[in-house]
């Protein structure tokens, strides 16, 4: 997965980055990290639906995934997830996630 998140990150690869989580996931499916990872470069390409499905089983694996909480509260507040923009519910996300890492940049 590191050579994925290398790829993620230099903006011109994204295509290979994504090949690169699916590949880890036929590996190893369910892997937390690569299931947030891979929602997080569909956010990127702007596949709201697909990263949502990403992110989602991701925490249906690791509830307390703080990266993947993060991720998906951004979307709701947003808008750009299933349920449209849902403020409370990214509030829920984000606090859940603030309780999990108090310093997390991003919580």
């Amino acid at each position: 997965c590191s050579k994925a998140l290398v790829l993620q990150h230099d903006k011109r690869q994204p295509d290979a980055a994504e090949a690169l989580y699916r590949e880890a996931l036929r590996g190893r499916p369910g892997h937390v990290e690569s299931l947030c990872g891979l929602g997080v470069l569909l956010i990127a390409q702007g596949e709201f639906a697909a990263a949502e499905q990403a992110l989602r089983q991701a925490l249906q694996r690791d509830p307390k995934h703080v990266e993947s909480l993060t991720y998906l509260a951004g979307m709701m507040q947003d808008g750009v997830h299933s349920g449209g923009r849902n403020e409370q519910q990214a509030e829920a996300h984000y606090l859940a996630a603030l309780k999990l890492s108090p310093n997390h940049q991003a919580a």
